[in-house]
């Protein structure tokens, strides 16, 4: 399927403001001008890492939950979110969450895989080659599910819409597909990239392999409800990785350490580059969002856990998000975790316990609270009790890290809010509520008249 790059969007935004638009294909490159050498291919691929560690998911899973509330002091950013009031007309909601962003990098993925298929590699070359469309693909898919989460009406109801497909470069007006055809076509990419990458074994986690295509396709199956997919994968990836011990948990997320415990794949991010930390604090030390009082209770009063301090900081009287503090050289620099043993072992627990056997269930959760809580005593919790110590669990493990608002949604829980900023702040989002679905921009309706909007949108 054929579709060319979303940013007609773009193009409307930054100087069309007429009812006809004088359109030209600036996306698509001609392929033997941009990749005319092997190395162009290596350069290209490391542009499609750079352009795929879009971070927009952490501010979501942010701002938009109970986790992070405005700081009086700070500059409003994030305000819209905070609040719920985002809509298709909003300026920059076409980056918010990922639309442009996403569409932008796939595109430039698919000019990069056109140069693959152009360039003839030397004997030398032959493996290489492959695994650069390997990881091109990979990377593809990986980006089509964040549209996936962001945008489809459903996880689960096949007929439901998410966003066009996008294999290949081409000027064209798509129209969304539905979640049986998105998943389809995303499935199709995982299984090629596998194909593709076969044998290939990284030294480190900042590059994809197939380890990182079988964490992408347990989480689609843990939004598809797939329980025995789950299950099955996470199986085979807990028995090449080991969560990170009580001692080496604190050391994944410190900068100056970097340790790679329990790391399936993180996007490798340097110090000049865009950082994670000023999601929520400036680099001169203006907090915009702390911390609240309702994650800090998730904590247990029963055992100190390490991870209250990987999590929250303090600075000038607040809780400050400290996952990401960085270095005194380069604040708030971070590498962007992606996939670790732990968000494994919590997504086979909650298969677990909706298949109906909460004994393996609670012994996933026993495994990870003991790696994290001093001294502790195994628990026993079943039932609706279990469910609610493995969401727990997860919200704490996987704070800030891009999960919590998606987790919510696709348990159709509420967004229960007590420490808020003002008394005019929303504490209450409903489970199902339409903006859980964010909304296709209002500059890509104008620009594609086969795109449709999300329930519950105004359009203009």
């Amino acid at each position: 399927m054929k579709y060319k790059i979303l940013t007609l969007a773009l193009v409307v935004l930054l100087g069309a403001c007429s009812d006809k638009l004088d359109l030209k294909p600036t996306d698509t490159i001609e392929t033997s001008r941009a990749y005319q050498s092997f190395d162009d291919l290596e350069a290209g691929l490391a542009g499609a890492y750079s352009s795929a560690s879009g971070t927009s998911a952490i501010s979501t899973s942010s701002y938009q939950t109970d986790m992070t509330k405005m700081a009086t002091g700070g500059r409003n950013i994030g305000v819209t979110q905070y609040n719920w009031n985002y809509n298709a007309l909003g300026t920059g909601v076409e980056f918010t969450f990922g639309w442009a962003t996403n569409y932008i990098a796939i595109n430039g993925i698919n000019l990069l895989l056109a140069g693959v298929e152009s360039i003839v590699p030397s004997e030398e070359e032959m493996e290489r080659h492959k695994q650069i469309k390997g990881e091109a693909i990979a990377l593809r898919a990986y980006l089509h599910f964040e549209l996936f989460r962001n945008y489809a009406e459903s996880y689960t109801d096949g007929g439901k819409l998410v966003a066009p497909y996008m294999t290949e470069s081409v000027i064209s007006s798509p129209e969304r597909l539905t979640v049986s055809a998105f998943v389809s076509q995303l499935e199709a990419d995982i299984e090629e990239a596998k194909s593709l990458l076969a044998g290939y074994d990284p030294a480190t986690p900042i590059y994809v392999s197939t380890s990182f295509l079988q964490a992408l396709e347990l989480k689609l199956a843990l939004y598809q409800e797939d329980y025995t997919k789950v299950i099955a994968i996470a199986d085979t990836l807990l028995g090449m990785y080991d969560i990170a011990d009580i001692m080496e948990i604190g050391e994944v997320f410190d900068r100056a350490i970097n340790s790679e415990a329990g790391v399936i794949f993180k996007f490798a991010i340097p110090d000049n580059g865009g950082r994670i930390g000023a999601i929520w604090q400036d680099s001169n030390g203006t907090v915009n969002f702390e911390v609240t009082q309702d994650f800090i209770n998730k904590f247990s009063t029963d055992y100190v856990d390490v991870r209250q301090d990987i999590n929250i900081s303090e600075y000038d009287g607040l809780n400050v998000v400290g996952k990401y503090l960085g270095t005194d050289a380069a604040v708030g620099a971070s590498d962007f975790f992606v996939f670790r043993a732990e968000e494994i072992l919590l997504s086979r627990a909650e298969a677990y316990y909706y298949s109906g056997d909460e004994a393996k269930a609670l012994a996933d959760l026993n495994t990870l609270r003991t790696a994290r809580l001093e001294s502790y005593v195994a628990g026993s919790e079943s039932g609706a009790n279990l469910l609610q110590a493995i969401k727990t669990e997860r919200a704490i493990e996987l704070a800030f890290e891009g999960h919590r608002w998606f987790d919510i949604r696709r348990w159709g829980d509420d967004i229960i809010r007590v420490d808020v900023t003002a008394a005019t702040t929303p504490k209450l989002l409903s489970g199902g509520d339409y903006r859980f679905v964010m909304p296709i921009p209002n500059h890509e309706l104008l620009a594609n008249t086969s795109m449709v909007q999300n329930p519950g949108y105004q359009t203009n």
